[in-house]
Formats: C-alpha cells, structure tokens, sequence
C-alpha cells in the first residue's frame, strides 16, 4: 500500500519526510494540501503492516504539512516557520502523548529557544486532547507486546 501511495503521490509517501520538512522550514517549497494526508497514510499502512517505520519523524513531518497547509488561514498573525514548527510540535505531542520529550526534541531540531514557552503549551495542550480520544501510545504497545 505504501509503494502504490508513494507511486501515486510522485514519492512524498516515501521515507521520513526530513526532505520536504527542512525545505517548508527554510521557506524553498510549499508542498500541495495533499502532502500531509499523504504521510498521515504511509505511516498508518506502515504501522499497521508490523514493519518498524518509525513514530517520530513521520508525524513530525505531517505536522509540518499540516502547518504548511494552515498558513493561508493564519500566515499574517505569525511566521511561516512558526507555524510550521508549531504544528510539527502539535501533531508530535498528540500521537506520542509525551509533551516533554516532544517540545526538547522540536526545540532542539529546529533551534527553536526563542519558542519553549509556545512549544510548552503547545504540546502539553495536544497531548491532553490526545488523551480524550485514545490511550496513550507507547502503553498501548507496551501491552502488545507483553501480550504475546
């Protein structure tokens, strides 16, 4: 399912995002509305398969996709950057439920200090939402796997 997403989507299903992420960051491309739910895709196939493909990097890049996909709506009020690496911190947070680990691991990547208290609120704020509709992430492997 992934290599059919990936041929259908011209390559953006493949890989961690790191490319498309740095180049929305440093302002050189601004990828189509699809490329987020694109990547939401290829990591639910990948996971769902049983294959490790990784948590981290693929959700930090669809944030930055949905990020890259809400500055029409809010661009004039903050930095495109800003809002990229919000959301990046955003979307982070509400699939691993870790704010913590969530807002170092942005602020360091993105070297993003002038924004820890906005990362801070950010993440704690969408870890908490996370929390009303699932269980937290790594509790549920957890369980998976002593289970078996």
């Amino acid at each position: 399912m992934v290599a059919i997403l990936g041929v259908l989507s011209e390559g953006k299903a493949h890989g961690s995002g790191y490319f498309y992420t740095r180049q929305m960051l440093d302002g050189l491309i601004s990828p189509s509305w699809d490329y987020a739910p694109i990547k939401f895709l290829a990591t639910i196939f990948t996971y769902l398969s049983g294959i490790p493909g990784g948590i981290f990097a693929p959700s930090l890049s669809i944030g930055a996709g949905i990020g890259n996909d809400l500055i029409p709506l809010v661009g004039q009020y903050a930095s495109v950057t800003t809002i990229i690496v919000m959301c990046m911190a955003g979307f982070l947070a509400a699939a691993t439920q870790a704010p913590i680990t969530t807002f170092v691991i942005v602020i360091e990547m993105t070297d993003g200090h002038d924004l820890v208290i906005s990362l801070m609120a950010v993440s704690l704020l969408a870890s908490l939402v996370s929390k009303i509709f699932t269980k937290p992430f790594y509790s549920s492997l957890a369980a998976n796997f002593t289970s078996q």
